[in-house]
């Protein structure tokens, strides 16, 4: 049977497909600031808007949105502690990873065991449709796991549905630990697996 339980993570679902070829010539990674929390959120509108309609209603889609990607929320999570790693190619935005300290989080189930220093949960992983399959999300799980190399385990849920995401994670060596159902307010219920990484030993 499935749990149930209030989801107090900032984000869902995941947006990643295998790749199949190579990244633009002309891609870059940096870390977000304030001043990029209107293009990030513009760029999540597109990419949710075109995407999830296939597995979840607009009006979910529109609440997610608003509580997770609005300018006051973004800035709330970067306050917060959670850290941004942008693609970039030929300076525009195309996708987006970001982690925070698995400790912070409250629901046990996204929490598990062992939430030391060196654990992190994965709260967004966007790519932009027409980046999909060129490797761009494999590039940029490399290089967030190369400027953060304390990183030791990694958490995350992502849709029962979504099942290129979750194939995807496979192929970067996560494990599908369990099924959970999360209440995520306004009558809305996700069914998602809940997915873990070991990196490796921390480097210091």
């Amino acid at each position: 049977m499935h749990s149930m339980k209030k989801a107090l993570s900032g984000a869902f679902f995941v947006v990643c497909a295998a790749p199949t070829s190579t990244i633009p010539r002309m891609t870059d990674f940096r870390w977000m600031t304030e001043a990029d929390v209107t293009e990030l959120g513009a760029l999540a509108r597109r990419i949710w808007n075109a995407h999830y309609i296939h597995l979840i209603s607009q009006s979910q889609i529109d609440y997610m949105l608003e509580k997770g990607y609005s300018p006051e929320s973004l800035t709330r999570q970067l306050a917060s502690g959670h850290q941004f790693l942008l693609a970039l190619v030929n300076e525009a935005m195309v996708g987006f990873v970001s982690v925070g300290p698995l400790r912070d989080i409250g629901n046990p189930i996204l929490r598990g065991d062992n939430a030391d220093a060196h654990s992190y949960f994965l709260h967004k992983f966007y790519i932009a449709e027409e980046h999909r399959g060129t490797g761009m999300g494999k590039a940029l799980l490399a290089e967030l796991l190369h400027r953060l190399p304390n990183i030791r385990k990694l958490r995350l849920q992502v849709a029962r549905k979504n099942v290129n995401s979750w194939n995807f994670y496979l192929t970067q060596g996560f494990t599908i630990e369990q099924e959970a159902d999360f209440d995520i307010g306004n009558g809305f219920v996700m069914a998602d697996y809940v997915m873990e990484k070991i990196v490796g030993t921390p480097r210091y």
